[in-house]
């Protein structure tokens, strides 16, 4: 045993010297530089390409085996160009000597300095390295039909190998590389293709002790360039990777990246991001990928995330959470279109978090804990998703709350639309269900609220093929839209009548000057082609909506709109006292739009509508009012030229206010008479009914049975309107029929029955209104005076015809008394006696006109 000992450590000497021997003799005998030429003719028999050494080749032996290199340049592929493909300055490896007899490599650390890389891809596809790449050759027991080692028989026992470091299957558990160092690297792209040129220079590398399952240090410095867009990138990169091979595992810890970006394409000209990352570790013998502490710092905003990722070669499942706070929103808004007239800096603060999740063998993906915070609102929610490699549907909920416009607004320096409520716009809230997929979308259980209204109901996208169509089921509890308009302009008073009680009509021409009338009824093109864009469906309920002043309660409203045509059915309400019933019919198929119109209101209470309207009522009464319009037009005038139907309208037991017609007849006739005007009675004009019946034919409104029923009047009227030109001609009778009292007392029956005829001409935009009173006094008295006359003219042929009656009787009694008197003189004198009479009679029948002529002023 003590010679065997003793021959190994003899032997053990003896190699020793043999290496120190082999370290001192061998750089003295070999001189690497010898073998350039060779080296390079092997190298362009491997490449095809020139190699060539320019620097000397220094070799060490013990107890590092060792190469450093000078100048090395290979040449570049056929067509790329007289530019090496790949060039270094110095290049430096060496290995222990002892350890190879172990099966251990440990390198010392790798020097790369000057390297030159150009890279190219030609217009045709081809690059200038595809001549080096070459597919490694199978093995025999590599190819999927390889057999599988057969199994030791049963009973024996296979003897296991001695552990070493290939059984490990951890490359690196057999080496150890003492470092990295690359140093002044320069890599080029060009693509001739595109264009574009891509470069990374100034590159500087350190890797740190590189040995299995040990952690390494990492540090880069770089600069990144483009030529299209022009853009370079100052690059800083710092970590600790810790490497595991075997099992395999990579972790990688305190990672920490800068990126300081320049350019004509870089929002700003220059920006900075960084990124940190607390822990990585990617086993892929888990099949696994976790991240702590990820963060993003850059435009002004922090992104942060941690996931665990799984099954990563498969189908990856994973979950995580993502967060994100805006820290400066001037970066972030750099990058944005400019929004002039915004103060972004209330944003700060905002942020954004959620869990998230994924299964991609399940196909399903969900964001949970949603919470969006911003001015004051927060948004929260969930989101779930399905078949998200397939036909995508997802579903989720979202609630809003705090949202208070005005402030948001003042936050933003953004001046909201002045209302005439400066309470509202206060409260905005949302509460929702959402599903849908790529082409839909709806929206259950929503609950939408602005200030006192709340929206309710569902309403969505039904699909998008072959148009967006429109599904909704609503219900607004009130809404008062008058709160939401501009207030009125200071200083202007609402549009009301003279107020005088007179009634006064206009006798001129309206004041319109020589020219063509201007227009009251407006003409714009009619939206045919929107009509086409979507269709829809639904229902819409409004418990009270106020508008303009006006009230309206119970509203219901269904819509229907397919390729074109939208049916509106009902329209229905309940409004002062009164029903609404409406259906209308809009078709834009066509070149023109057609509108068909039947509306119905009963029971409709004129005199609250008006207060609220217009804060006074001038009409009172129960309206009822039946409309069938039909027409087509491209244009509002066109449609106007096509309307036809019919309209009835019907006012019972109400008032006109501010002007008693009869009370204003009696005053102009005592006036033209020189006699004391009836007395003053309240100035309203009451009737039981007022009826008419328009008649609509290709654009001409026509109406001919007006009749107005009224304890002291009786109108009539009858007429046409051009809804076209606005060309209008109306004439009105208005016939008093109850007697009126002078201030004396007296009655001016000389006014019954007195018919006034006004005519409506002139155009809409400037009526000419001509009362003929005074024809119609001087018509009245001129049928007084025939009656008068008639009158008279019955009384002296009443008295005449007695007269001759007298005479007759007095000639028998003479004939009698004068029996003796001849023929011829009773006759002589009973003719003298009755030309007398017939004389006399004739003088009284010429005083009696002259007396008739006196009292009328003829």
């Amino acid at each position: 045993m003590r010679k065997l000992l003793r021959y190994l450590l003899i032997g053990l000497a003896a190699l020793v010297a043999l290496l120190i021997a082999a370290a001192v003799i061998l750089p003295l005998v070999i001189d690497p530089d010898d073998y350039r030429e060779q080296i390079e003719a092997a190298a362009k028999e491997a490449t095809g390409r020139e190699l060539t050494i320019e620097g000397s080749i220094g070799l060490s032996y013990f107890p590092w085996l060792g190469v450093e290199i000078g100048a090395v340049e290979l040449g570049n592929a056929e067509g790329f160009g007289p530019e090496p493909f790949a060039r270094i300055r110095r290049a430096q490896v060496q290995v222990r000597v002892l350890p190879l007899f172990r099966g251990r490599a440990e390198v010392d650390t790798l020097v790369l300095d000057g390297l030159r890389l150009n890279l190219a891809q030609a217009a045709d596809g081809t690059t200038n390295w595809d001549d080096l790449a070459g597919a490694p050759a199978e093995g025999p027991e590599s190819g999927p039909e390889a057999e599988a080692e057969p199994a030791p028989p049963e009973g024996t026992s296979e003897a296991k190998p001695e552990a070493t470091p290939e059984a490990t299957g951890d490359p690196l558990a057999a080496l150890a590389l003492g470092g990295l160092e690359v140093s002044d690297a320069r890599v080029t792209f060009e693509d001739r293709a595109a264009g574009t040129e891509y470069r990374l220079r100034e590159t500087n590398i350190r890797l740190g002790s590189l040995a299995g399952g040990q952690p390494v240090p990492l540090a880069l410095r770089a600069v990144v360039s483009a030529s299209q867009p022009a853009v370079s990138a100052d690059v800083r990169l710092d970590a600790t990777i810790t490497p595991e091979l075997a099992i395999p595992r990579v972790s990688v810890r305190d990672l920490t990246l800068h990126l300081d970006a320049r350019g004509a394409a870089v929002p700003g000209q220059e920006q900075s991001a960084k990124l940190e990352l607390r822990r990585l570790r990617a086993d892929l013998a888990e099949d696994l990928l976790q991240t702590r502490g990820l963060v993003l710092h850059a435009a002004g905003s922090r992104i942060g995330l941690d996931a665990d990722i799984q099954a990563l070669t498969g189908d990856p499942r994973g979950e995580g959470q993502l967060d994100y706070e805006l820290r400066n929103p001037a970066d972030l808004m750099g990058l944005l279109p400019a929004q002039p007239g915004i103060d972004t800096a209330a944003l700060a603060g905002a942020g954004l978090g959620t869990d998230f999740g994924f299964d991609l063998g399940q196909q399903t993906a969900s964001l949970g804990n949603l919470r969006l915070t911003a001015l004051g609102a927060e948004l929260t929610g969930n989101l779930r998703a399905e078949s998200i490699l397939g036909e995508p549907a997802y579903g989720g909920g979202l609630e809003l709350k705090g949202a208070n416009p005005r402030v948001i607004s003042r936050q933003l320096g953004i001046a909201l639309p002045e209302t005439a409520d400066e309470e509202v716009l206060e409260r905005i809230a949302l509460e929702l269900d959402f599903r849908g997929g790529l082409d839909r979308f709806f929206a259950d259980d929503l609950a939408l609220t602005v200030d006192d209204s709340v929206l309710s109901g569902s309403a969505g996208l039904a699909s998008l093929e072959p148009r967006p169509d429109i599904r909704f089921d609503l219900d607004l509890d009130r809404m008062d839209l008058d709160r939401y308009l501009p207030p009125a302009p200071e200083g202007e008073a609402p549009a009301t009548g003279s107020g005088d009680g007179s009634g006064g009509a206009d006798t001129g021409d309206g004041g319109r000057a020589d020219g063509p009338p201007p227009r009251v009824i407006p003409d714009f093109p009619l939206p045919v082609e929107p009509l086409r864009l979507v269709d829809a469906e639904g229902e819409l309920r409004i418990g009270e909506l106020r508008a303009a002043g006006l009230l309206v309660e119970a509203i219901e409203l269904g819509v229907t709109a397919d390729a074109g045509r939208v049916t509106i059915d009902p329209l229905a309400a309940r409004l002062y006292r009164g029903t609404l019933a409406t259906r209308a019919t809009l078709d834009g198929r066509g070149d023109a739009l057609g509108v068909e119109l039947a509306t119905r209101l009963e029971g409709f209470q004129a005199g609250p509508l008006l207060e609220d309207l217009m804060d006074e009522s001038r009409v009172s009464g129960r309206t009822d009012l039946s409309l069938d319009l039909a027409g087509r037009g491209a244009t509002f005038r066109e449609l106007r030229r096509d309307l036809d139907g019919e309209i009835n309208l019907r006012f019972q037991d109400g008032a006109i206010q501010g002007v008693n017609l009869a009370e204003w007849l009696g005053r102009a006739f005592a006036r033209l008479q020189d006699r004391e005007p009836p007395e003053h009675r309240p100035s309203q004009t009451d009737f039981t009914a007022l009826t008419a019946t328009i008649q609509v034919d290709q654009g001409v409104a026509r109406n001919d049975d007006l009749a107005l029923q009224s304890p002291g009047l009786r109108v009539s009227g009858a007429g046409s309107l051009d809804l076209v030109s606005e060309a209008l001609d109306y004439r009105i009778r208005a016939a008093v029929v109850k007697t009126l009292e002078g201030q004396d007392g007296k009655p001016l029956d000389d006014l019954t029955d007195l018919a006034v005829p006004v005519h409506l001409g002139g155009y809409l935009g400037a009526p000419e209104v001509d009362v003929e009173l005074a024809a119609a006094l001087r018509q009245k008295a001129a049928e007084e005076a025939r009656k008068a006359l008639e009158r008279e003219k019955e009384r002296a042929e009443q008295r005449l015809q007695e007269e001759r009656e007298r005479a007759e009787k007095r000639l028998e009694e003479a004939e009698k008394q004068l029996q003796e008197e001849t023929e011829r003189e009773a006759r002589e004198k009973a003719d003298q006696r009755m030309e007398e009479a017939e004389e006399r009679l004739e003088q009284e029948k010429q005083e009696l006109e002259d007396r008739a002529r006196d009292l009328l002023g003829f």
